[in-house]
């Protein structure tokens, strides 16, 4: 996860454990670049306690298995599973997500338990 998703995962869950958080951020609108995540059930078990489960399984895939292949011939040379093994390992399953969702997701979350937690336009010079 980027820098921005930690703080706004951080400020979801105090939030949600009822302290009273205001995201201060210089830029004008939120936005992700990026490509895709790779979330290992780490990350999955705080999506889920944050409540987004079902929208993280909506914009998610959960690859059946990594494969690796020879590069000349594309012969399999390895492969081991992941989504419902992961699961039964760890308890939460594993995605690949693209990087923007999982910000839209977080940010939306933020939003519904603080209306106004995150302040846009807005540059810190001192505390």
């Amino acid at each position: 996860m980027t820098r921005h998703q930690i703080v706004i995962a951080g400020a979801a869950s105090l939030l949600q454990a009822g302290h009273d958080v205001t995201i201060f951020e210089q830029a004008s609108e939120l936005s992700e670049i990026g490509a895709g995540l790779q979330l290992s059930a780490n990350a999955t078990h705080v999506l889920h306690h944050l409540g987004l489960g079902a929208a993280l399984a909506a914009v998610g895939v959960r690859p059946g298995a990594y494969v690796f292949r020879l590069h000349d011939s594309g012969e399999e040379i390895h492969r081991f599973a992941l989504s419902e093994e992961h699961e039964k390992l760890h308890g939460a399953p594993y995605y690949q997500v693209h990087r923007a969702d999982v910000h839209t997701l977080l940010a939306a979350r933020v939003r519904e338990l603080k209306r106004d937690a995150i302040r846009l336009n807005c540059r810190v010079i001192g505390f």
